[in-house]
Parts: structure tokens; C-alpha cells; sequence
């Protein structure tokens, strides 16, 4: 199975799109199609109705912070910040942005949302390496 695949199974199995409700972008998304005209390798991810975004890649994550950089993060760079994001708020916790270091705030919609990208992110970088 391509890493693509097992994004897609990983957000299913893990009811990403569920979690999300609207601000669910998948593969066929408009955000997902805008993002690959400049970068080759999103899949799928979220968005809000301020344009904010953190979407998972083959690679890494592409993100819009709250004060509208974009960036990307590869895969080892944004499990720190994810990690230390999932100890303090929890999977349950009640939030919209979290701190991605000299990224700045990005946006997560709440802990379940994040958990659920975390999750994808660690199984892609387990399969790099």
C-alpha cells in the first residue's frame, strides 16, 4: 500500500473526517487541489472558515498559522510540537490553536482533531524510517 493509502485508511480508521465535520478537507478538496498546484504531496487535513489550515502530506504537514504564514513542516519537526500539545491539552481538550514554536499558532480545531493528524504523522514517520 503507497503512503498515500495509508494516510487515507490511517484518517478513516482514526474518524478524522467524523471529527472534523466541516472543516474536513480530503483528497478531492479544493484547499487539498490549491496547496498541490504549489507543493506536490497533500492529501487531506482541515481547515477553518478563517482560512487557516494544517494539512497532511506524503512528507510533512502544510500549514496556514493564525497570523496567515504558510509553512511546511516535516514529519519530525511537527511531533515535538504535537506531542508536547497532546500532554498539556489532552485528547479532550477544549482549543482551537496550539504553539508549533517559531512556526507560531496553528490551527488544530480541538484535542481530538489534533490526536487524530498526531496519530497519521507517527505512523508516516514510522514508515520513513
Amino acid at each position: 500500500m503507497n503512503n498515500f493509502k495509508k494516510i487515507i485508511a490511517r484518517a478513516k480508521r482514526n474518524k478524522l473526517q467524523e471529527l472534523a465535520d466541516d472543516s474536513f478537507r480530503g483528497p478531492d478538496s479544493d484547499k487539498i487541489r490549491e496547496i498541490n498546484v504549489k507543493n506536490e504531496g497533500a492529501i487531506l487535513g482541515l481547515e477553518n472558515d478563517s482560512g487557516q489550515y494544517t494539512v497532511i502530506g506524503l512528507h510533512g504537514l502544510f500549514i496556514k498559522n493564525s497570523e496567515g504564514h504558510e509553512f511546511f513542516v516535516n514529519f519530525d519537526e511537527a511531533i515535538p510540537y504535537l506531542q508536547e500539545n497532546g500532554m498539556k491539552v489532552g485528547k479532550g481538550g477544549n482549543f482551537e490553536f496550539v504553539e508549533f514554536g517559531p512556526k507560531g499558532l496553528v490551527w488544530m480545531k480541538n484535542g481530538p482533531t489534533m490526536c487524530a493528524l498526531w496519530n497519521i504523522v507517527l505512523l508516516m514517520r514510522q514508515r520513513k524510517n
